[in-house]
């Protein structure tokens, strides 16, 4: 800076500087030398302005939103791990590493709505065996029902060679008798 100012050229742009107290100081604007009647520098003018807050604030506005994209980064590789492992039907999965706080309500709606379906599954399970076991009874029910029915059908059977045994005997009586008669 110092060479061009001597050779009489301005410079402009953004400096870092100390201010007079001795803390670092950001200065955008020109340095311009005034040059005395052989044309050597007998002075620098410095017109600018101090952008020291205005850089502090750009400084912390950018660590913030690096800040805010990590926090973002790890709820999605967190949901994304979540909901790999929900999709190989693992129901145990759960995101137990808490979230900053705005993204605190995601993982606590996620916690829950894994909760939900393991209850509506264990629902499902315990539907399907109660289905199971009234399926066994009424199977074991039939049986016993065949099994009756093909006892009276043998008794129905035996009562019916018994009738004809005894209409034989009967219609032999009368027979019987209707000789005797003659």
């Amino acid at each position: 800076v110092w060479d061009r100012l001597m050779t009489g050229s301005s410079v402009f742009g953004r400096f870092s500087l100390k201010s007079f107290d001795g803390r670092a100081a950001v200065l955008e604007g020109g340095f311009t030398p005034v040059l005395d009647r052989n044309g050597r520098p007998v002075k620098v003018l410095l017109m600018g302005a101090d952008v020291t807050e205005a850089q502090q604030s750009i400084k912390d506005a950018e660590e913030e939103r690096q800040e805010m994209a990590k926090a973002q980064k790890d709820v999605v590789d967190a949901l994304r791990v979540g909901l790999s492992q929900l999709s190989q039907g693992d129901l145990t999965v759960s995101l137990d590493r808490s979230f900053t706080q705005e993204y605190e309500p995601l993982r606590r709606d996620f916690n829950e709505a894994v909760s939900g379906l393991q209850s509506a599954i264990c629902e499902v399970l315990d539907n399907a065996q109660s289905i199971r076991s009234e399926a066994g009874e009424i199977s074991s029910a039939a049986e016993d029902l065949s099994i009756r029915t093909e006892r009276q059908a043998a008794t129905l059977e035996e009562t019916a060679a018994a009738l004809n045994e005894l209409t034989a005997s009967v219609k032999s009586a009368a027979e019987g008798a209707d000789e005797a008669n003659r």
